[in-house]
């Protein structure tokens, strides 16, 4: 096949324009990109939901990665052990993260975040449309290396995304938070096939 011939099939290929994200975006108006009610209003539902104090304490970020967790991960990812069995070694990191801040009287708990080893790798490879090399980071800012993600087509989210975050939801009465400054940080390729210029 020519190169010629590539191209052309590849404007049409399913893998790279998605029907469903063309039509989302001719679809978006204006009022789409403001929230419906005022930030006052927003703080005082969320006030009388969880009632916390002046100056609530919690961390950011993720805890610590253990060397289990580590293992764990690279055997799902290789197929070595059952996805329930990756899920349960979760929920166990989970509950441990939760019971320790609780000893330690933090207000606002967080999960932890022990499903994900990279912010950028964990988002993009839920999203369609993202590809990630495999053997070979990239330096994003100071020491803090990524595996590169590209994107090759349109880009959507075929399912729910954050769904372990809410096993801990039950694991305590105190207000938990599940904050992910998912800046994604992409390195993008442009394919002019598809945007026509």
């Amino acid at each position: 096949m020519s190169n010629a011939a590539a191209h052309s099939l590849r404007k049409f290929s399913l893998r790279v324009t998605n029907e469903n994200v063309l039509k989302a975006a001719a679809s978006l108006k204006g009022s789409d990109h403001h929230r419906a009610t005022n930030v006052s209003f927003r703080l005082a539902a969320q006030q009388k939901k969880l009632g916390l104090p002046v100056l609530p304490t919690t961390t950011i970020g993720s805890f610590p990665q253990t060397m289990d967790l580590r293992r764990v991960r690279r055997e799902f990812k290789a197929k070595k052990i059952s996805e329930d069995d990756y899920v349960k070694s979760i929920k166990e990191e989970i509950n441990k993260v939760v019971k320790l801040q609780e000893e330690l009287d933090i207000g606002v708990l967080v999960h932890g975040e022990p499903e994900k080893n990279d912010i950028v790798e964990y988002f993009g490879e839920q999203l369609s449309g993202f590809a990630f090399i495999v053997n070979g980071w990239v330096q994003s800012y100071g020491s803090r290396c990524v595996k590169q993600p590209n994107i090759y087509g349109d880009v959507s989210r075929p399912k729910a995304m954050i769904v372990l975050l809410f096993m801990a939801t039950n694991q305590s009465p105190r207000p938990q938070v599940y904050l992910y400054l998912a800046r994604l940080i992409i390195f993008c390729k442009i394919d002019k096939t598809t945007t026509g210029n």
